[in-house]
């Protein structure tokens, strides 16, 4: 068994490195996008000690671990150390989920099959290498988890021999001495590790609350008695209490929680919400540096709603929130209550909804996570047939399984997206665990024949059983019903990589992200602005061919439908009509930046110099600066 668990661990380790690596070559590695960009910014800024005037509008136990993280690498690597941060704690919590496993089920091979199926796992390793707050939240929960012994039974040594199994020597010891109570003292800093892991998540409060009735009426180790499992709270208490003298020290307010939660509630079960995933209603040209999209839209359409004008009251803005919610709730019940089954439906579908990424779309561009058939709905079918087939089941799975349903209750009240599943996958792999169980006496009768095997496997009814729930589930999280397989948020994955790019100077690659994006969405603007600076860097470089046959007129189209905001946007579309032979429309293009933004305009204003459509004595002085000399060599 040990030969077997070395194996699978450097399977594990060589497997997440080589994600690793390829992953850092990337730009997007170096220049996150969205909320991993968020945190970050927010990163920087506790490293500074600006910590902001106004209670803490999301959790920051995560920013607060990267700005450690930054004092010790510095800010350049940051994006980079993060990515190996995660992928360290993706495997810490891999030998969590063995761990549990193992007690479990109470050998050591069912340990080996759950730490295969997580730290194998490509979409947990996608969310590790990115600078998001799960992957260290489910970490520390599991981390508490196994300082709480959950799922410690003794009589988890039933199924192990049945199955003909040899018992691990720590199931052993325990059947001589009896189910290994937590001490009160492990009690409560487990419950410190899980009120950890709701700092960095808030999703993790539903789990922290229910644990001590978890702990002392399932059988999860045998019952706590109640004064011992309310050290949990206790240490809830604590945590949160942390985090409320840490809002008072900042903005005035004692809030033992972030407060992005009430609008999140409202934009998850509006009018036109999918389920999936935040949409936004109110876009901005532009937000400030560390500015939430989700907090910017909440904030415009309260004031629009209300009149109010800023600073807007924090109670204020979340019991309108609350309040719309209820509305949206009365208004409409069938909506509702359809919208509801819906994320059900999705919740146990295979596909990855979209979360700032698609992970159907990153997972093809790679080629370590491409081909891994592992994901939600092999480990779902994998957990219900181990259930199916497991008699005695162990005393500890339905505790263990209450806590998931929890979770998957509190995260469907708002989205079902991919990374707020992930933390279901531990639960998953540890109750699919069972099938080392299972598999140990096949493997012994494989010299008998694929019968036998399957027979150990499979005995009689309930085998048959097994067969059947699992074929159903298949039928039921694979297939693309109520649009669960919905890939128009391909564009958004596309427009992330073509930012990216753009920020990490690599304008071919920038480009044609941009080229991909805009073949789905001719219009975006964002894409069509991405394209054309990139084409402009291109053409300053002597590299203008990678633009495609005709060079400046392959392009025209897109500086037609672009509408430029910014000073570059006006000294790239300028360059693109003189190009073109619209002279006329280049220079209104160039005088409208001169005029509009000032001295962050002077590229245009250099253009007009070069073209001759300034006083010589202007132009004169002009002439020798460095882009000046450039904008010359393309601009024929």
């Amino acid at each position: 068994m040990e030969r077997v668990r070395r194996w699978v661990w450097t399977g594990v380790l060589l497997y997440g490195g080589l994600a690793f690596l390829w992953h850092v070559q990337q730009p997007i590695a170096w220049h996150p996008q969205l909320d991993a960009k968020e945190n970050l910014y927010l990163a920087e800024s506790l490293a500074r000690g600006d910590f902001g005037e106004e209670p803490f509008y999301r959790a920051m136990l995560y920013p607060l671990l990267l700005a450690v993280l930054r004092w010790i690498v510095g800010p350049d690597w940051l994006p980079v150390a993060a990515a190996f941060a995660g992928l360290a704690a993706h495997w810490v919590a891999a030998g969590c989920v063995a761990r549990l496993a193992e007690r479990m089920w109470g050998t050591a091979m069912a340990g080996s099959f759950a730490l295969a199926v997580y730290g194998l796992n490509p979409v947990l390793l996608h969310f590790a290498l990115e600078p998001l707050d799960m992957t260290a939240a489910i970490v520390l929960c599991l981390l508490g988890f196994v300082v709480l012994r959950l799922g410690d039974a003794a009589s988890n040594v039933i199924p192990a021999v049945w199955r003909g199994d040899k018992p691990s020597a720590d199931l052993l010891k325990k059947t001589r001495t009896g189910p290994v109570a937590p001490s009160p003292g492990r009690v409560f800093a487990g419950g410190i590790l899980v009120g950890l892991a709701v700092l960095a998540r808030p999703h993790f409060l539903p789990v922290l609350l229910v644990l001590p009735l978890v702990l002392a009426a399932a059988p999860m180790g045998g019952r706590l008695p109640w004064p011992r499992a309310a050290l949990v709270w206790v240490a809830a208490v604590v945590c949160l209490a942390g985090f409320g003298a840490a809002n008072h020290a900042v903005g005035g307010e004692f809030r033992i929680l972030p407060w992005q939660g009430a609008f999140n509630l409202y934009a998850a079960n509006r009018e036109n919400a999918n389920g999936k995933y935040f949409t936004q209603t109110v876009f901005h040209a532009e937000l400030p540096d560390g500015m939430n999209p989700a907090r910017a839209e909440a904030e415009v359409i309260y004031a629009r709603e209300t009149g109010e004008k800023p600073p807007f009251s924090i109670d204020a803005q979340n019991a309108f929130w609350r309040e719309r919610f209820r509305a949206s709730m009365h208004e409409d019940p069938w909506r509702f209550a359809v919208l509801q089954l819906r994320k059900v439906y999705y919740l146990f579908h295979d596909f990855e909804q979209y979360n700032n990424k698609t992970f159907a779309y990153h997972k093809t561009r790679s080629p370590v996570l491409r081909w891994n058939p592992l994901g939600w709905g092999v480990l779902l079918v994998l957990a219900l047939g181990a259930v199916v087939l497991a008699r005695p089941r162990p005393p500890a799975l339905r505790g263990w399984l209450l806590l998931a349903a929890v979770y998957a209750a509190a995260m469907g009240v708002y989205y079902v997206s991919a990374r707020f599943r992930i933390p279901l996958v531990s639960v998953l792999a540890v109750t699919a665990g069972g099938w080392g169980v299972f598999l140990t006496p096949a493997a012994r009768a494989r010299a008998a024949g694929l019968r036998r095997m399957a027979a150990e496997v499979f005995p009689g009814r309930r085998g048959v059983a097994a067969v059947s729930v699992m074929a159903v589930a298949a039928a039921v999280v694979f297939p693309p019903f109520f649009e669960a397989r919905d890939t128009r948020t391909f564009i958004q994955d596309e427009m992330l990589l073509a930012n990216a790019a753009a920020e990490d100077g690599a304008d071919a690659e920038a480009m044609d992200f941009a080229r991909r994006a805009l073949s789905r969405d001719p219009s975006r603007q964002d894409g069509l602005r991405i394209f054309l600076v990139s084409a402009f860097n291109l053409a300053l470089e002597g590299k203008l061919e990678l633009v495609g046959a005709g060079q400046w007129e392959a392009i025209l189209d897109k500086a037609e439908r672009f509408e430029p905001r910014d000073p570059a946007g006006y000294l790239v579309r300028g360059v693109v009509f003189w190009n073109n032979g619209q002279q006329e429309r280049a220079v209104r293009q160039w005088v409208e930046s001169v005029e509009r933004f000032g001295e962050a305009g002077m590229s245009s204003f250099r253009s007009l110099a070069v073209v001759g459509a300034l006083p010589p004595e202007q132009a004169q002085r002009l002439a020798d600066h460095p882009e000046a000399r450039a904008l010359h060599g393309i601009l024929r």
